[in-house]
């Protein structure tokens, strides 16, 4: 019996081995460290990482910043184009010095999860979109 034991794990052992399992043993060049030891990137965002616009007229809160404009009449544009996608935007202006900045923003949301959620959604109007936070300086 216990020669058959181990012949019946001696061969369930050669056809595992032998078999194509589907899965690529291939990592990423990215993901590798030195030593050859791959890394997790972490799902966590850590507050310094979420771009913050100070404003005095913009309302607090999350958006997903669609896209930024030096001139206020390509801003107007671009956010039409998000309303006609009923999503709720505001061209937000903030100046630095004498010069105007434009951002396109969709939101506010009260979390940066609620917005990350809905980053994915709009991916098709701008790929370039990302998560900031409006807040009073």
């Amino acid at each position: 019996m216990k020669i058959a034991n181990g012949m019946m794990l001696f061969i369930t052992l050669g056809l595992f081995l032998g078999c194509e399992t589907g899965t690529s043993t291939e990592v990423a060049p990215d993901k590798l460290k030195a030593g050859g030891i791959v890394s997790q990137k972490s799902t966590k965002v850590s507050s310094s990482d979420i771009k913050t616009i100070y404003s005095n007229s913009g309302q607090p809160g999350y958006y997903i910043q669609m896209g930024h404009f030096q001139e206020k009449k390509s801003g107007e544009s671009f956010l039409n184009r998000i309303k006609s996608s009923h999503l709720p935007s505001t061209l937000l202006t903030k100046y630095d010095g004498n010069t105007a900045n434009y951002y396109a923003l969709v939101g506010p949301y009260r979390s940066y999860n609620q917005a990350a959620e809905r980053k994915r959604s709009v991916k098709y109007i701008s790929s370039s979109a990302f998560v900031v936070n409006v807040t009073r300086p």
